[in-house]
């Protein structure tokens, strides 16, 4: 599941002037370039408001670290929702167009919008509560009554986060062309919207198939490599012959002509003391 917010770093505060409007405590100026196409709704807490949601381009600004070190801005998406009614809230529903957006911040639940994601959750989520609740009539007792209540309401406050997520995103105030950008209608942005779902669906099904098809050539490496290995001959060992063969016992007969030695006497000289005796 992908989701998007707006995180800020204030960076200083000022005491409330006569200009500013009493009912919002944010004054945020945004400049970028339409990246993602308007989705049409209403809002969630006064339905007679039809808001359209576009994603801008920006960039963040440069900032230093604890340690001083300048850190480059990073390019991010931001969230800004606008009245139809708004004037220049046309200039928002063109993909490429440069602007420049006021707005205040604020908080409104959003339907999710990986719908097929969503809808295999929600499957498994009311598996699980079936069976849950099965479990809970079948174990008996007096409090089966207000388990069921409670684990019930649980139930329904997870569908309801997974249906729908609160978001942080701009509510445009004032929207100011720039660089050339042009109008367009609510049916070009409805047809733009519809390609930009197929240019994303059809974009991830080619990461998809890009990692399963790496996947499949490391596994096609390794079944190669031991395979390889498995089926290499092994070379008999061969065993060097001594330099000089082994000399066998054999019993044989004294040649005959071989004179007899007999009675021999050893002569044992006793060592000379010159004249001196013990």
């Amino acid at each position: 599941m992908t989701y998007q917010d707006v995180f800020l770093t204030v960076d200083s505060l000022r005491s409330r002037e006569s200009s500013d409007p009493q009912n919002t405590g944010s004054n945020i100026f945004l400049e970028g370039t339409v990246a993602e196409p308007a989705i049409f709704f209403r809002h969630p807490e006064f339905p007679e408001i039809e808001l359209a949601r576009i994603g801008i381009k920006t960039r963040s600004k440069a900032t230093l670290s604890e340690e001083g070190i300048s850190q480059a801005g990073r390019s991010c998406v931001v969230t800004v929702a606008v009245p139809v009614e708004e004037e220049g809230a046309a200039y928002l529903y063109r993909r490429g167009n440069t602007v420049r957006v006021r707005g205040v911040l604020d908080r409104l639940a959003m339907r999710q919008q990986n719908r097929e994601q969503v809808r295999e959750r929600l499957t498994e989520m009311e598996t699980a509560w079936e069976q849950q609740r099965e479990a809970i009539k079948l174990a008996g007792g007096e409090g089966v009554e207000r388990a069921l209540s409670v684990e019930g309401d649980r139930y329904l406050r997870a569908k309801e986060r997974m249906e729908h997520g609160t978001r942080t995103m701009i509510l445009a105030i004032e929207v100011t062309p720039m660089a050339g950008a042009t109008l367009a209608t609510r049916e070009e942005a409805l047809d733009d919207r519809e390609r930009y779902n197929a240019e994303w669906k059809a974009e991830r099904a080619a990461r998809y198939a890009e990692r399963k098809q790496r996947r499949n050539d490391n596994i096609a490496r390794e079944r190669a490599a031991k395979s390889e290995t498995r089926e290499e001959p092994v070379e008999p060992v061969v065993l060097a012959a001594a330099s000089k063969p082994r000399r066998r016992s054999v019993e044989t007969e004294a040649p005959a002509d071989l004179p007899e030695l007999a009675n021999v006497e050893l002569l044992i000289e006793e060592p000379h003391t010159n004249g001196v005796s013990a």
